[in-house]
């Protein structure tokens, strides 16, 4: 009795040094207005991934690409985002290429590098739960590939990666009214050109 007591112990306590705060709060009434800026940008520079029909929680997702060496913004550059949908399959349209991905779109930023990307939540792969992303290739960027995790469904060691630098960065999701999932990003990237 008293090793299953212990044990009991142990898993409780290494669930809450393990669990992730999953709280999605309202948008600020600033963060509201920064995000009505982005939905008027140009529409070269919005993507739509999905349609209307996808099933999934809509996100929105508000973006700035800058460079890591000075901050500086990187204007007219083309990225190319893809994502598994909201069961997480990316359901390929070319077999052994994962970056042909069903749910997928380019974005191209504004001369301050700014981006929208209007998508679903994405699904956690069957095997690897809390791991919700969308993959971002940022062609003469190094590395080219970027992913952007969620705090809300972002395991403890992703977190660590994105704090590591580099490729991976992490959206502190917040909702609006009517229940959309909103992220503010800023890409710092090494921009090779």
């Amino acid at each position: 009795m008293k090793e299953i007591s212990v044990i009991v112990l142990i898993f409780f306590f290494w669930i809450s040094c393990n669990a992730q705060d999953s709280t999605i709060i309202k948008v600020t009434d600033t963060e509201l207005h920064l995000f009505e800026e982005y939905l008027n940008l140009d529409s070269l520079n919005v993507v739509q991934v999905t349609n209307d029909q996808e099933p999934g929680i809509q996100l929105i997702i508000c973006g700035i690409l800058l460079r890591k060496e000075n901050g500086s913004p990187i204007p007219d550059q083309e990225i190319y985002l893809y994502q598994t949908d909201n069961t997480g399959e990316y359901h390929r349209q070319i077999e052994d290429n994962i970056t042909s991905a069903r749910l997928n779109g380019t974005v191209l930023t504004n001369k301050e590098g700014r981006f929208t990307i209007k998508t679903i939540l994405p699904g956690d792969y069957v095997t690897h739960p809390d791991t919700r992303h969308i993959h971002a290739v940022i062609k003469d960027s190094k590395p080219e590939v970027h992913d952007f995790y969620f705090k809300q469904y972002a395991k403890d060691y992703l977190v660590s990666l994105v704090e590591e630098g580099g490729e991976h960065f992490l959206i502190d999701l917040k909702r609006i009214n009517n229940g959309t999932l909103v992220g503010f990003i800023t890409l710092e990237v090494k921009y090779l050109k």
